[in-house]
């Protein structure tokens, strides 16, 4: 029986070398459902991973969501894309783990520095900068 394409995805994406700290994708997503479960997430099935997917993709539309209400109203936000984009995906970063992680059930570790900047710099190159790039697009055309 073949398994569904979502899963299939994920055991194929956690075959590669993972990404940080030793932690594959389907860690990753138990993490982030663990926001809303607890701990207990962490030792889920597929279930946990897929809320964890969903999740995610909720909060990343969310940002895009708000980005676009921004840039409709303050052309210089899509005219001015990488610099705001780079900022954008910073703030982003600040409110993920100085409000939003802190409001949730996620156990937190300590502080590395090392950590920030991978954080902050894969939200600049995969929140922000696409995000800004996507809203000047949209904007030319409107």
């Amino acid at each position: 029986m073949r398994e569904p394409a979502a899963r299939h995805a994920v055991r194929r994406a956690s075959r590669r070398r993972p990404v940080r700290g030793g932690r594959n994708p389907e860690r990753i997503f138990k993490y982030i459902a663990s926001a809303l479960l607890g701990a207990d997430a962490l030792t889920g099935g597929a279930g946990i991973v897929a809320l964890g997917v969903l999740l995610h993709m909720c909060i990343a539309m969310g940002w895009t969501v708000v980005f676009f209400l921004a840039a409709s109203r303050i052309a210089s936000l899509y005219r001015n894309a990488i610099p705001v984009g780079i900022a954008y995906g910073l703030a982003v970063w600040v409110a993920m783990n100085l409000v939003v992680l802190p409001l949730s059930r996620v156990k937190q570790g300590p502080f590395a520095a090392s950590q920030v900047a991978v954080g902050a710099g894969v939200l600049v190159v995969c929140i922000g900068l696409p995000i800004a790039i996507g809203a000047r697009a949209h904007f030319k055309r409107s």
